[in-house]
């Protein structure tokens, strides 16, 4: 049986007028979590392992 590990990740975009908005996503890697976020086009973008 194999198994996959999941993490959750926090994408923080900051849009062009300052304003931030937070994501939490699941994904197994951090290069599957930028993947997903540049693909979003998103103006521009932070991602760390969620800590909550």
């Amino acid at each position: 049986m194999i198994t996959e590990m999941i993490g959750v990740w926090v994408i923080t975009v900051l849009e062009d007028n300052g304003a931030r908005t937070t994501l939490d996503v699941c994904f197994s890697t951090y290069k599957e979590a930028a993947s997903y976020a540049e693909r979003a086009n998103f103006p521009s973008f932070t991602i760390k392992v969620a800590t909550r």
